[in-house]
């Protein structure tokens, strides 16, 4: 059976097909995480917890892959009801990709934004591709997508004492037409280099 491709794999196709095959096929074959990768990883994670800040009243999905998979194959209109909160880390899965989106923000009846936590002070290039593959398979799914934007790090904050605002430890930054230009003009092609790869020797 083919396996999904995640946005992990994703980013690693765009670098070298072979080495999107390896780690898919033979992950016992690369080298155990540093100490140090770990670290970054964590902090990675605290920051995305952090982001629950920005968006208050949305809802935490905790069910297991499982559970949530099987909500999100069916039709967008069984659950986007106008009382839908933004849901943190809600899985969206087509029949080839399953990304787990950081925030998905109600903006309208029947649209949200998306929104992608990084852990860093400016965006890379990589950052752009996170979020193209999340836009396709939201859209792919029926959830219309109104704008997409990375969250990351305010490196210009700084604190003057009392009350502070966390909602200054970070900014949005709108990359929607950046990310409908690739998914327009390289996205397809990338994904077809990727599937012949994974289903080839």
């Amino acid at each position: 059976m083919t396996p999904s491709l995640s946005k992990s794999r994703f980013q690693l196709g765009l670098q070298c097909l072979k080495r999107l095959y390896l780690e898919t096929y033979h992950r016992d074959l690369a080298y155990p995480v540093k100490a140090g990768q770990q670290v970054i990883f964590d902090t990675g994670t605290a920051v995305g917890e952090f982001a629950r800040w920005r968006f208050p009243g949305g809802v935490l999905v905790r069910a297991s892959y499982t559970i949530i998979n099987r909500l999100w194959r069916k039709p967008a209109s069984s659950w986007m009801t106008s009382q839908c909160q933004p849901s943190m880390k809600p899985d969206l899965l087509s029949k080839r990709s399953g990304p787990r989106i950081d925030v998905l923000s109600r903006v309208g009846p029947d649209a949200f934004d998306l929104i992608e936590v990084k852990y860093s002070t400016r965006v890379k290039v990589e950052h752009f591709t996170d979020v193209v593959v999340e836009v396709n398979v939201v859209g792919g799914s029926g959830v219309p997508v109104n704008r997409a934007f990375l969250m990351r790090l305010n490196r210009d904050y700084v604190y003057q004492g009392g009350d502070h605002d966390l909602r200054e430890l970070s900014t949005l930054q709108d990359v929607t037409d950046t990310v409908r230009s690739f998914v327009k003009n390289a996205a397809s092609s990338k994904l077809r280099e990727m599937w012949a790869v994974l289903r080839g020797e």
